[in-house]
């Protein structure tokens, strides 16, 4: 058994091998899929930030107003 993941390419696929001896392939759908996946998980950080960034920019605004 080896101590270490061993990783591969053959015919256009990832070939993962664990210590354990499981061998997992891993299709170039399945990376592209991830990969999506990742990028709606970044634009909903992006957006989420903005909207943060909003809030933080109304509150410093709002330090400037004098209420009597």
């Amino acid at each position: 058994m080896a101590d270490k993941i061993k990783t591969e390419y053959k015919a256009g696929k990832k070939v993962v091998t664990f210590p354990d001896g499981k061998v997992r392939e891993i299709k170039k759908e399945e990376v592209q899929s991830f990969r999506q996946h990742l990028l709606n998980q970044k634009t909903n950080i992006e957006t989420q930030l903005s909207r943060v960034d909003a809030d933080l920019s109304e509150m410093e605004k709002s330090k400037n107003i004098i209420v009597e």
